[in-house]
C-alpha cells in the first residue's frame, strides 16, 4: 500500500458520490484504499473498482477536462484524496507518481493490445466480405447467363 499521511484518508458511505460525470476537475486523484466502488456513464454501471491501490479520476485531472464518470461507494469504502499540482506531485508524491504512471502505461498497453486485436478482425471481415461480395457477382453472372439461355431456349 502507499503510504501517504492519513489527512487525505476519506470515508464514504454506501452510495455516497464520490466523482460526479460531467463535473469541472477538482485537481484530485483518488486512489482506492478499502472498499468497493461502482463506476457510472450515464447513470449506467460500467465497471467496480474493487482491488486495493486502483487509481480513478486521473485522466480529467491530466487532460484538464471534466469528470467522464460518475463514482459511487458500494459499500463503506475508503478512498486516498490526493491533490495534483504538476509543480509538486512528483516532489512531494512520488511513490503514487511512479505508481500513476505504471497504471498509465499499462492501460495504454492494454487499449494498444485490444486495438490491434479488432484491427485484425475488422481486416478479416473485410477479407471475407470481399470474398463475399466476388461469390455475390459470380452468381448474379451465372444467373444472367442461366436466364439468357432459358430466353433463347425458349424462344428458338
Amino acid at each position: 500500500m502507499l503510504t501517504i499521511p492519513s489527512d487525505y484518508l476519506r470515508s464514504y458511505k454506501t452510495d455516497d458520490v464520490i466523482i460526479q460525470q460531467g463535473e469541472a476537475n477538482d485537481n484530485m486523484i483518488y486512489i482506492l484504499s478499502q472498499g468497493m466502488l461502482g463506476v457510472y456513464k450515464d447513470d449506467v454501471r460500467v465497471a467496480e473498482i474493487k482491488q486495493e491501490g486502483i487509481f480513478f479520476g486521473e485522466m480529467s485531472v491530466l487532460l484538464n477536462t471534466s469528470r467522464t464518470a460518475t463514482v459511487k461507494a458500494l459499500m463503506e469504502s475508503s478512498v486516498l484524496v490526493v491533490p495534483y499540482d504538476y509543480n509538486i506531485f512528483f516532489v512531494k508524491f512520488p511513490t503514487i507518481a511512479h505508481k500513476l504512471m505504471i497504471t498509465l502505461t499499462r492501460r495504454l498497453s492494454e487499449i494498444t493490445a485490444k486495438h490491434e486485436e479488432t484491427s485484425a478482425k475488422v481486416a478479416d471481415l473485410q477479407s471475407k466480405a470481399k470474398k463475399l461480395e466476388l461469390a455475390l457477382s459470380n452468381c448474379e453472372r451465372n444467373r444472367l447467363l442461366l436466364q439468357s439461355k432459358l430466353q433463347a431456349a425458349q424462344n428458338p
